[in-house]
């Protein structure tokens, strides 16, 4: 996911559903940048929170804390590595 040209995000497949697309909006940009602002107009904001995240690529990436998407039905689960796996 790009704002301004600069990369803030990445969106990656839901793999509970396998139908919506999960945006996680980087704290720590891999350029450098600044976090994303808190926008509430902007569907991919995830409510203002944000991700650290280790790793240029999806093979390599590893985010923090975990993804928690339950309460919409969606999964919930970490990133580690460029795997998603699934909370117990």
């Amino acid at each position: 996911m790009y704002r301004h040209k600069q990369p803030v995000g990445c969106k990656f497949l839901c793999p509970h559903c396998e139908k919506v697309w999960l945006p996680v909006l980087f704290l720590n940009n891999p350029d450098g940048s600044k976090a994303a602002p808190d926008d509430p107009k902007d569907p991919n904001n995830n409510s203002g929170n944000r991700w650290s995240r280790s790793g240029l690529t999806w093979d390599d990436l590893t985010l923090s804390p975990e993804i928690n998407a339950s309460e919409a039905g969606h999964w919930r689960g970490s990133v580690v590595d460029g795997e998603c796996i699934t909370a117990a």
